[in-house]
C-alpha cells in the first residue's frame, strides 16, 4: 500500500505544472538565506542553500551603493560564491571601488515566481 502511495505521489509531482526538481519550486529559496562574508584573503560572499541563484547582489555603505551586481536578463543566475569585483558570466556590474574598513551591508535579491524582486538576505560586514 505504501509503495503504491509513493509511486502515485511521484507521478503527481512529476505531472503537476511548475513542480520540477528546481529548489525554488519547493520553497527552499524563500527568505532568509544564510549569508557568509569572508574578508581574507579576499572579500567573498556566499549563501546557503548554495544552489539558490540570485538576481542581484549589492554592497552598500550607509546609503551609498559601492557595488551592484545583477543578471543581464530577467532570471536568477548569480551563483554562490561571489568574489567582490569579479563579474560572473551572464551578469553585469560597474567597476568596483576599494572599500574602507567601516561597516557595510551586502543585500541579496531573487526574482520570485511572479517576477518581482525580493530581498532574500541582508548581512552586515566590515572589510579588512
Amino acid at each position: 500500500m505504501m509503495r503504491h502511495y509513493r509511486l502515485f505521489l511521484a507521478l503527481v509531482l512529476a505531472a503537476a505544472p511548475g513542480c520540477g526538481g528546481d529548489p525554488d519550486e519547493f520553497g527552499r529559496c524563500d527568505p532568509p538565506l544564510s549569508v557568509t562574508v569572508r574578508t581574507t584573503p579576499y572579500l567573498e560572499f556566499s549563501w546557503t542553500p548554495a544552489d539558490c541563484d540570485l538576481y542581484t547582489l549589492t554592497v552598500l555603505q550607509t546609503d551609498l551603493i559601492r557595488w551592484y551586481l545583477s543578471m543581464g536578463d530577467t532570471r536568477n543566475g548569480i551563483r554562490s560564491p561571489i568574489r567582490y569585483g569579479v563579474v560572473p558570466e551572464g551578469a553585469g556590474a560597474p567597476d568596483t571601488a576599494p572599500l574602507s574598513p567601516v561597516p557595510h551591508i551586502v543585500e541579496l535579491t531573487r526574482l520570485n515566481q511572479e517576477g518581482f524582486i525580493t530581498v532574500v538576505a541582508r548581512q552586515q560586514f566590515t572589510p579588512e
